[in-house]
């Protein structure tokens, strides 16, 4: 079980963010942190490695996703998990026929265990942790292409 904590940016109220085997749930509290409310399961049934807000707009979820027969992905949601939406190119390695120079034909992601964002002025720009690992970056969760 993976715990992630934040603070809502549209009334400063607590998130814990909480990513299991069996899937992720939401924690939301008050800004004193008195009272909770439980929203959940996400995506029951399959592990969830890691849920994160996005610093940069404080309203954007990722989670990483691994959905048994379908592989790795990762989701998005921009409105604090009441819709999610499958990126349109999860994390993969590059390929001979991507065009990138020594391309890893046959190998293939395990999972996702970690993302994080780019920089502030990288709007669009996502990291990810993969196994097995890769040394190459990834920009699959872009809100154009989550979009698409």
């Amino acid at each position: 079980m993976a715990l992630n904590t934040e603070k809502q940016a549209a009334n400063n109220h607590a998130l814990v963010m909480v990513s299991t085997r069996k899937g992720a749930w939401l924690y939301h509290g008050d800004a004193a942190r008195k009272d909770w409310r439980t929203d959940g399961p996400h995506f029951l049934g399959h592990i969830i490695n890691h849920v994160v807000l996005d610093p940069r707009d404080r309203r954007t979820l990722l989670a990483t996703a691994k959905t048994g027969h379908l592989g790795p992905t990762v989701f998005r949601s921009t409105d604090f998990g009441r819709t999610w939406k499958e990126a349109a190119r999860p994390p993969a390695f590059a390929t001979a026929t991507d065009g990138a120079m020594g391309g890893t034909e046959g190998r293939a992601v395990d999972h996702t265990f970690w993302l994080t964002p780019g920089h502030a002025d990288e709007a669009d720009v996502w990291y990810a942790g993969t196994s097995p690992p890769s040394s190459s970056t990834w920009s699959g969760c872009t809100r154009a292409s989550a979009s698409a």
